[in-house]
């Protein structure tokens, strides 16, 4: 995949990371729009991001998956970078692998829960898709045009599979995490 249309950054109470961000993301991807979809802060994080070059999507507290939803609905046609507010290190690689759908986990676990959350949907994406998800719920994703869309980030049409809504679309590449 070529450079991204733009990358979107999910951020909430992040006033002290978000300028940084912006900033990466901005000199790794120059011709891409970023996009931060402010999540309800109650800090200067959307003053932030807006400083530092983003356009900034001000949103009442719906929850990350939301905000990425409507930054996506946003956000110009082509390629996506979904990042965290929290970003460290480049994404360049994740971006131009070639793969449709990408997801970047760390090489080392750093911390967190999330333990059940992320099992559940470890096994719910190998239920509907047999892929094996190493970080299912990593916030570091890039998605090509194939499968760009409203169903992509927050799929409401039901799947055939009990239980799953098709948010990992079947050509995902077995090796891409």
């Amino acid at each position: 995949m070529a450079d991204p249309a733009a990358v979107i950054v999910a951020a909430r109470d992040e006033e002290s990371t978000i300028a940084n961000t912006v900033a990466t993301l901005r000199e790794q991807f120059p011709e891409a729009e970023v996009i931060v979809a402010d999540d309800g802060s109650r800090d200067a994080t959307a003053a932030e991001a807006e400083r530092a070059g983003a356009r900034v999507l001000e949103l009442p507290r719906r929850g990350k998956g939301q905000a990425l939803t409507l930054g996506e609905q946003a956000a110009p046609a082509g390629a996506l970078v979904l990042a965290d507010a929290d970003l460290v290190g480049d994404l360049g690689p994740l971006a131009r692998n070639g793969g449709d759908l990408t997801i970047a986990a760390f090489a080392e676990r750093r911390g967190g829960g999330l333990g059940i959350a992320k099992t559940m949907a470890r096994q719910l994406i190998r239920a509907c898709s047999a892929f094996e998800a190493r970080e299912p719920l990593s916030g570091l994703i890039s998605r090509g045009p194939p499968v760009r869309g409203r169903a992509a980030i927050a799929p409401r049409r039901p799947s055939t599979h009990a239980g799953c809504s098709g948010a990992v679309p079947p050509s995902t590449p077995r090796g891409a995490h």
